[in-house]
């Protein structure tokens, strides 16, 4: 038998230790559901863009609000898909 423990499994026969990465502890099971309609990656720029001051992107507000975000997030996506053709 063994034991879930924070740096592993335990098992109590054999009075051994797997380990096991922080990564695959942390590892979500698959949940049902929709599936997510932002990549990880949508969702780090979201944060980041969260944490700056609205008036570096050149925004008159003093605070972000969700479609602040989403508005600049789009025509940062414009600005670069324009680049890149």
């Amino acid at each position: 038998m063994s034991i879930p423990c924070v740096c592993g499994e335990i098992d109590q026969e054999k009075n051994t230790q797997e380990t096991v990465s922080p990564a695959q502890r942390l590892q979500d099971a698959p949940r049902p559901g929709a599936v997510p309609k932002f990549t990880v990656e949508q969702r780090i720029q979201m944060a980041v863009l969260a944490c700056e001051a609205p008036a570096k992107a050149g925004r008159p507000i003093s605070q972000w609000t969700g479609r602040e975000i989403a508005d600049e997030l789009k025509a940062r996506a414009q600005t670069e898909q324009e680049t890149n053709e």
